[in-house]
């Protein structure tokens, strides 16, 4: 059962709420794969480079994440 509000009484109807929540659960739906995706292909980029023996700096400054050294954080 949906919440009420504190009086009591139903929400309001908003017109597209729907339409919005089922876009917006396809994009969700969207992002997480592509966030599977990407992390499986830094994986298989690692992979290759490891077998390949190939220096992250050899890849350049538009390399995939996996192929660059990573940035350390200043405190």
């Amino acid at each position: 059962m949906p919440p009420r509000p504190h009086n009591g009484k139903k929400h309001p109807t908003v017109p597209g709420r729907d339409e919005d929540k089922a876009r917006l659960e396809e994009e969700v739906v969207q992002l997480r794969q592509a966030v599977t995706s990407h992390a499986a292909i830094d994986q298989a980029i690692g992979v290759l480079m490891g077998l390949h023996q190939i220096s992250p700096h050899r890849l350049g400054p538009d390399a995939p994440a996996a192929g660059r050294p990573r940035q350390r954080r200043a405190r």
